[in-house]
């Protein structure tokens, strides 16, 4: 997730996702609405695509950075995310090619295949509880 010291605000997410947008707060720039419906968009899809796993999605847009996170909070460290740059994203196809891609490869990572929540693959995982790193070799 974002380290700064804005304020977090829950949304009603698709079940089996965690939303988390920004509210205004001190030095906080953003655009909580923007941010939460970027936010029920990724969350979204990645439940489309991936039923069953649980989701945390951050987004944060100010006027310089238009960004969001994801993550797998049961497998993940507390401040490691995958971060996806919304900047290029024009349309709903580029937006859920992106998050398909980056939903898919986080969960590569920790050798959980695509689709549908796959139990033992997920507790194998959890047990290890090892992200592959980007100069790691990936799974085949």
């Amino acid at each position: 997730m974002f380290q700064s010291p804005m304020l977090m605000q829950r949304a009603q997410p698709a079940r089996g996702v965690r939303l988390e947008c920004a509210t205004t707060g001190e030095g906080n720039d953003g655009n909580p609405q923007a941010e939460r419906v970027w936010a029920e968009k990724i969350s979204g899809i990645l439940t489309k695509h991936y039923p069953g796993h649980l989701w945390a999605v951050h987004v944060h847009i100010d006027a310089k950075t238009k960004g969001a996170h994801i993550k797998l909070p049961i497998l993940m460290q507390t401040a490691k995310t995958y971060a996806i740059p919304l900047n290029a994203v024009v349309t709903h196809n580029d937006l859920e090619r992106v998050v398909v891609a980056a939903g898919g490869e986080l969960l590569e990572r920790f050798r959980i295949p695509r689709g549908n929540l796959d139990m033992t693959a997920f507790l194998e995982a959890r047990q290890k509880r090892r992200l592959i790193l980007p100069q790691d070799q990936m799974p085949t």
